[in-house]
């Protein structure tokens, strides 16, 4: 069995959908935002805010491989993490990569109330629009769009039945 990567842009459900995921296959969970928050010791923004992205991603793309390295386990990608080739490399052969998706109107109703606290977030229409084929080229694009977190785990699973 591969670990299975859920990637998608910020607010979409990575986390969310990935738990589920984990908990109804018995595998391991690894959010990378989290791992990162706790090797570093600060919070995803402060770590954009004090050392930039560049820095930041090189941590995700840290976390990503030795996420990969242990047995197989169901990961949330960062947001940018599937715009990174070393990223994309890390996961061909170790993980089967399913995209979450959801127009930008719908991701700015769900994130209104917390997006001060997300890096990038005040770019969000060019982010989205600029990483939206890499999105679609990355691996397994799910609309989830409407969907309940349950519905969201259940559309991963069946998509994953069916590889």
């Amino acid at each position: 069995m591969m670990s299975i990567a859920i990637g998608g842009f910020m607010g979409v459900g990575k986390s969310t959908a990935g738990r589920m995921l984990a908990e109804r296959m018995a595998l391991p969970f690894v959010d990378l935002d989290e791992r990162i928050e706790r090797s570093e010791g600060r919070s995803v923004a402060a770590i954009f805010e004090r050392d930039g992205e560049e820095h930041f991603r090189a941590l995700e793309s840290d976390a990503l491989l030795a996420a990969l390295a242990a047995p197989p386990v169901v990961v949330a990608l960062g947001g940018g993490a599937l715009h990174r080739a070393e990223n994309i490399d890390a996961l061909k052969g170790k993980a089967r990569v399913l995209v979450l998706w959801m127009p930008l109107e719908a991701l700015k109703l769900r994130l209104d109330r917390e997006s001060a606290n997300r890096p990038l977030w005040g770019d969000a229409d060019a982010l989205f629009l600029s990483r939206d084929a890499g999105y679609r080229s990355a691996g397994t694009m799910l609309n989830v769009d409407g969907l309940s977190r349950s519905e969201v785990a259940d559309k991963l699973q069946e998509v994953l039945a069916c590889s």
